[in-house]
């Protein structure tokens, strides 16, 4: 997406005659699709830091290189440190735009030098125009060892056996695969689920389920994730427990799936003990969209649904943002969200050129 925004900058006379219908799959989970843009290209950043892209391993005092790309041949550049969000310091200031790369002695700044640990971006910033300016889209590490970090079961909770819940984690500097056990007291129960992909952070649980047994109703449960082939391990900070109450659960979409408007889907759920009839709703970003059914049957589990099939019953929805369904019983207090976002799509990608540029010569 940078590198288009770029490309857009550098040919930014064309805009009056160059419009973008795009619909993009997703690069990874934290680049969204953008889909159905058109009107005059917008003014871009015209800095774009190219290392670190995010993910990276940079041993403290070693000698990497943050490298950048621009349009522009002219000015200076400030390259600052962040870690989660906050500003550590600078790392240099008044480097020529046009060298392209600085060779950082890692974690060296000149206010002091910055700990070893996780959560670290580059800032570049072009001196005289704090609009360009461009960060790596995720964190990397400076020293020596990957990070893996169970975020989720980590508090004291009480899980409805059955329903659905996102485990969730972060991996830094890590690739492969990973697995998820469930301990109780200390005391190893079984598997969760195995081989799953160590960079895509969560994985859908139904309550109690086990590759090789099942989760009784008791307390002092805990989530332990482990790195195949690694010795990196993390567990739940606090036990929670699995109890068998009442509960409505929605199963589908529950995060990362990728929905073509038009197009029919599944929405599930699951239930125990909640009885009658429920409504589904769509959210974007938070905020309700709009009602996708109502009067539904809790005991039918599913409902057939035409992705956005009236969009002029919705909330104006573009297909940006985090999209969400929301399950609702009419007559009880039950309701459930998808545990994490997914995408709605537009069906192809077109880029009409109206100017009678030769878009093949963009690089």
């Amino acid at each position: 997406m940078k590198r288009l925004c770029v490309v857009m900058g550098v040919f930014g006379m064309l805009a009056s005659g160059l419009w973008l219908s795009a619909g993009m799959p997703r690069t990874d989970a934290g680049d969204r699709p953008r889909t159905t843009v058109s009107g005059p290209v917008p003014p871009c950043s015209i800095v774009v830091l190219t290392s670190p892209r995010g993910n990276e391993i940079w041993p403290a005092n070693a000698t990497r290189t943050i490298a950048w790309y621009s349009s522009e041949t002219t000015g200076t550049v400030t390259l600052e440190l962040f870690r989660d969000g906050t500003l550590l310091g600078t790392i240099a200031e008044g480097i020529p735009l046009k060298q392209n790369a600085y060779a950082w002695k890692v974690g060296v700044l000149k206010e002091g030098t910055a700990p070893e640990g996780e959560g670290y971006k580059v800032r570049i910033t072009l001196v005289g125009d704090k609009s360009a300016s461009d960060m790596n889209d995720k964190p990397f590490v400076i020293g020596s060892k990957p990070v893996l970090r169970l975020l989720a079961p980590n508090t004291n909770l009480v899980l409805a056996r059955g329903s659905s819940y996102a485990v969730a984690w972060k991996a830094v500097g890590l690739d492969g695969l990973c697995r998820l056990e469930l301990f109780k007291d200390g005391v190893r129960q079984g598997t969760i689920a195995e081989d799953l992909p160590v960079e895509i952070p969560f994985y859908n649980w139904t309550v109690g389920t086990l590759l090789d047994g099942s989760g009784e109703t008791q307390t002092g449960y805990k989530v332990r994730i482990v790195a195949k082939g690694r010795d990196l391990a993390d567990s739940s900070d606090k036990p929670f427990a699995i109890a068998d109450k009442p509960f409505l659960s929605l199963t589908s979409p529950n995060g990362g799936e990728e929905w073509t408007i038009g197009q029919t889907y599944k929405i599930t759920w699951a239930s125990s003990q909640v009885n009658g009839l429920c409504s589904l709703f769509l959210y974007k970003n938070g905020k309700p969209a709009g009602p996708i059914a109502e009067d539904l049957e809790i005991s039918d589990g599913s409902y057939s649904w035409k992705a956005v099939a009236d969009l002029d019953a919705f909330t104006p929805l573009g297909c940006l943002g985090d999209y969400k369904v929301k399950i609702k019983a009419q007559s009880m207090k039950f309701c459930d969200f998808s545990n994490r976002r997914f995408d709605l799509i537009e069906a192809k990608a077109e880029i009409v050129d109206r100017a009678c540029v030769d878009l093949s010569r963009i690089p």
